[in-house]
């Protein structure tokens, strides 16, 4: 049990975020040779606001032990909240990449942008935060789908009235 809490210590202090990361599940595992830490059983990663719900939740670190991806796999159901973001969603898979800042969601993917109003729904969807781009792919359950609301806006200039 020492062990556990000395390894979950090095890798919450080994991601150097700004706030910490904390992993609840129901087992844990590590392997130092790969740079790997497993989390099992009903998975919570929280940091700040922000959570990750999953069945499995991953930590893979570099060679000089900082984080550099996470993966939320099975059941997975996520609330994001930082200073220009505030976007919940579900997917079967979700792959956190921290170098680039961005989310990659797999299977059943849906994701419901807070701040703008806007959701997307298809079989992948890639949210890249460094460059605020996104794309969807859908392959086997149909289109992809994106809801946003629209605001009427009036066209001023050189109008020609109809009489």
């Amino acid at each position: 049990m020492r062990k556990f809490f000395l390894i979950l210590t090095f890798v919450l202090v080994a991601m150097k975020a700004k706030e910490p990361l904390e992993v609840v599940s129901d087992k844990f595992a590590s392997d130092e040779n790969k740079h790997i830490a497993i989390f099992e059983g009903n998975a919570k990663a929280t940091q700040g606001k922000s959570w990750i719900k999953a069945k499995k939740f991953i930590v893979f670190l570099d060679k000089n032990n900082s984080a550099k991806e996470y993966r939320a796999i099975k059941d997975v159901t996520f609330e994001i909240i930082k200073p220009k973001q505030h976007v919940k969603g579900s997917c079967d898979l979700l792959i956190y990449k921290v170098k680039s800042d961005t989310y990659t969601l797999e299977g059943n993917a849906s994701v419901n942008d807070l701040l703008n109003k806007r959701k997307m729904s298809a079989d992948r969807l890639i949210l890249d935060n460094k460059h605020s781009r996104a794309r969807a792919v859908s392959k086997k359950k149909g289109p992809v789908k994106l809801i946003f609301e629209v605001n009427d806006a009036t066209v001023s200039g050189n109008k020609k009235n109809k009489k």
